[in-house]
């Protein structure tokens, strides 16, 4: 059904132009589980820490063939809105779960779902806890400001305690993470949990 509403396809690398200049306008680098290998800086502004890049493991990328139609959306944000995003979600990405690309997909949605069609300003308090929840599955998740930016969204919707709980594990998940990749660069290791502490530790 949602592949009917696509019409036409444009090459992969695509989607990273768009990521780098609409996020570059937002003064937010790309989600780190959206690339292969070798993670990015994280520049983000005010309070927030510039990290170098470093070298560690990713889940594989997204096949270079395509990713799905998920161009076809974030290229054109005149022609599709986050109801489209919300049903490439529900019909489109159940195929691909258990494929090894599949962290690096979903991370490609959440950036281009809150940064490209400004869902949390635009959507319906339960469409914004279905997509929290689903943030909050995976194993971990390395772009704080977008999981900070839910937790804000879902202020006086969620109870506290909730938030706190989900922030508290979001916190151990991310910081088990960085001790197991940073293990060997105790600098680099300071400075990645200091930017979580930075994003998550007023939540919890």
């Amino acid at each position: 059904m949602f592949q009917r509403k696509i019409n036409s396809f444009i090459g992969f690398s695509g989607i990273f132009l768009f990521l780098q200049t609409s996020c570059a306008d937002a003064n937010i680098k790309k989600p780190d589980l959206a690339l292969p290998v070798q993670s990015q800086a994280v520049h983000v502004s005010g309070d927030q820490t510039q990290i170098p890049a470093q070298e560690v493991e990713r889940p594989p990328s997204i096949p270079e063939a395509g990713n799905y139609g998920l161009n076809e959306i974030a290229l054109n944000p005149s022609r599709y809105d986050w109801h489209d995003m919300d049903q490439f979600y529900r019909e489109e990405m159940p195929r691909h779960k258990g494929m090894p690309y599949y962290e690096n997909l979903q991370a490609e949605f959440f950036a281009l779902l809150v940064k490209a069609h400004h869902f949390l300003e635009k959507a319906d308090q339960a469409s914004i806890a279905f997509y929290a929840e689903e943030l909050m599955a995976r194993e971990y998740f390395l772009d704080y400001k977008i999981t900070q930016s839910f937790f804000r969204a879902l202020s006086g919707y969620w109870e506290a305690d909730k938030i706190k709980a989900f922030a508290k594990e979001e916190y151990q998940k991310n910081q088990a993470f960085i001790e197991q990749h940073y293990a060997d660069q105790p600098e680099v290791q300071a400075e990645r949990k200091e930017t979580l502490r930075t994003f998550l530790q007023p939540f919890m």
